[in-house]
């Protein structure tokens, strides 16, 4: 027993060994492939390129080797998630690829991104056990899921400042290196944090690989982020959906988004076949994980006269913000009386938060369109216009009847957590009461199970409960108390303003732009007024900051609220 569990041990540490050495050489390989150019041509000498390929093919030969050795034994040595005879047919078609090309870099290439999708694709799937079997424990996810999150969003805004990621002319580094630098990290933390109010134009400051990145990414956050919803959530539903079938339909929504979005986009925005298809696929991620991001500077305000646009990320913006697992329970049949029996609220959580979401749609829909008709009582109460104005977008008040309405509800929409740009939201444009209907939506955000930002609505549905409901112990077990949820939104609220406080002491410009885009970052929303390319590097990494924290401490509030009832489930089950 003693020499086989020694055995298992020599065994173990040598998979882990030869597990390192892989990624040292896969490393190598990556980074080899992205010292290139603007025009994508490699800077180092063919000579060098091929030198630091072969850790990674030797590694390969001794897979080969190794499987012909121990054919009884699952293989130790990867990439990941690949056995022999598909390692053998990637080596060949790398050959193949470099003699047809009459380049072998070509075939290098080939090869890496063979082996970074094995090991990427094996991660992801042990990865996705672990959320399965975790997902009764939001804080083991956080705790699992925050370092990798973080960990791939600086790696990528660090991708982003090199030359194959951005445009020529773009990055400064004889002049500004810093200043390059902190724009790219702000734009991968803004996209990581599902907001999307970048310092670097998508469309026009990056490389398709820099694009590709930043979806990439995108796609990352929005998973990480609907998972550790699915955990908190899980507990109020009654027939609480998986980590695999959540991620499949969100798979679906987008692919099933991209397809109606397809025709809708004009010609001069999209001239070729592939960038239709890349708008289409980013701008359905982007409204589906509430993301914020646009292709356009001026957001999507040319396209809400597009009907295929507006209903497509109207709908997958409320569907986001609100959760695929809440959209889920509300299309299953009702639950039994004993599924409900050790659910708070008796089951009936998703149908009181889809309302309390679409009240407030409507409430904000028809808010919008009042205090901005223009003959309007509150017509004149906004603040005066700068010197120089934004003409991109149309503002609210300059919208005939129809439009205005279409407009407003597409604001409503978005304003809770997707936050992508309709209408220019930059001083004088919106009216004070507008402006202030914008902070409450910010403010408030998406739902529990969704991946908007914001301290999430659901904190009034349990406000109420813990002020009225509370004589009913029964049908409200463990719910936090009136007075947890007030220290709750206290918190949120004294956080918003100390990074507003923060914003005004080291930027200078003018305040109402500070404030808003200060709301806005703190809140994960992708609404701004254009001052984030402008700002000073240290106020740009201030702001990434900003991002960060208030992407995290909803989800630690939420865990602090539901932890004990959280804690109660996961001992009962």
């Amino acid at each position: 027993m003693a020499s086989q569990q020694a055995t298992n041990c020599e065994t173990t540490s040598a998979a882990h060994a030869r597990s390192y050495a892989l990624g040292a050489a896969l490393a190598l390989a990556v980074g080899t492939n992205l010292y290139r150019d603007g025009d994508g041509v490699l800077l180092a000498p063919s000579v060098a390129v091929v030198a630091l390929h072969v850790p990674l093919f030797s590694l390969a030969i001794f897979q080969l080797i190794s499987s012909r050795q121990n054919r009884d034994k699952p293989l130790l040595v990867t990439p990941a998630f690949c056995n022999a005879g598909l390692m053998l047919a990637a080596m060949g078609g790398a050959v193949a690829i470099a003699a047809v090309r009459g380049d072998v870099t070509v075939g290098l290439l080939a090869f890496v991104f063979f082996a970074v999708g094995c090991r990427v694709l094996s991660f992801i799937m042990a990865l996705m056990a672990f959320c399965e079997e975790q997902i009764a424990s939001p804080i083991a996810l956080m705790r699992r899921l925050a370092p990798f999150w973080f960990v791939c969003a600086i790696v990528i805004g660090g991708m982003l400042a090199l030359p194959c990621a951005t445009n020529p002319g773009v990055p400064d580094y004889k002049y500004d290196a810093f200043g390059h630098i902190s724009a790219c990290v702000q734009t991968a933390m803004s996209v990581a944090c599902l907001q999307g109010a970048t310092a670097l134009d998508i469309q026009g400051d990056l490389q398709p690989f820099g694009q590709l990145l930043l979806w990439a990414l995108l796609q990352l956050s929005g998973v990480c982020f609907a998972i550790i919803a699915l955990a908190l959530v899980r507990p109020f539903l009654a027939r609480p959906p998986t980590v695999r079938r959540v991620l499949s339909i969100a798979i679906l929504l987008q692919l099933v988004g991209a397809a109606v979005l397809f025709p809708a986009w004009n010609a001069s925005d999209t001239p070729t076949t592939l960038s239709r298809v890349w708008w289409s696929l980013l701008h359905s991620s982007s409204a589906l994980w509430n993301g914020g991001v646009t292709l356009s500077p001026a957001g999507l305000a040319n396209y809400l006269d597009a009907p295929l646009v507006f209903l497509v990320i109207t709908a997958l913006s409320v569907i986001g913000s609100l959760g695929i697992p809440v959209a889920i329970a509300l299309l299953q049949r009702a639950p039994t009386e004993v599924e409900t029996s050790g659910t708070p609220l008796r089951g009936n959580f998703p149908t009181i938060e889809a309302l309390l979401a679409f009240q407030m749609l409507a409430i904000t829909t028809v808010g919008l369109v009042w205090v901005e008709h223009p003959t309007g009582p509150f017509a004149s109460n906004r603040p005066a216009f700068p010197f120089e104005i934004d003409q991109q977008q149309p503002a609210l008040q300059e919208m005939d009847g129809p439009a205005r309405w279409q407009a407003a509800v597409y604001t409503s929409a978005t304003a809770r957590s997707a936050g992508m740009s309709g209408v220019p939201v930059s001083q004088g444009t919106l009216s004070w009461s507008s402006v202030a209907l914008m902070f409450g939506n910010m403010l408030g955000g998406g739902g529990l199970a969704g991946t908007g930002g914001g301290l999430r609505i659901t904190f009034l549905i349990f406000l109420f409960v813990g002020m009225v409901g509370r004589k009913s112990k029964a049908a409200y077990p463990a719910l936090p108390s009136a007075w947890r949820v007030l220290i709750a939104v206290m918190t949120w609220l004294a956080f918003n303003a100390l990074s507003i406080a923060v914003m005004l002491a080291i930027v200078d410009a003018a305040e109402y732009g500070i404030v808003f885009d200060s709301i806005a970052a703190a809140n994960s929303n992708g609404y701004a007024t254009g001052l984030t390319p402008y700002l000073p590097p240290v106020a740009k990494l201030v702001l990434t900051a900003i991002l960060l924290i208030g992407r995290w401490l909803p989800l630690l509030i939420w865990y602090w609220l539901l932890r004990s009832f959280l804690v109660r489930k996961r001992a009962a089950g």
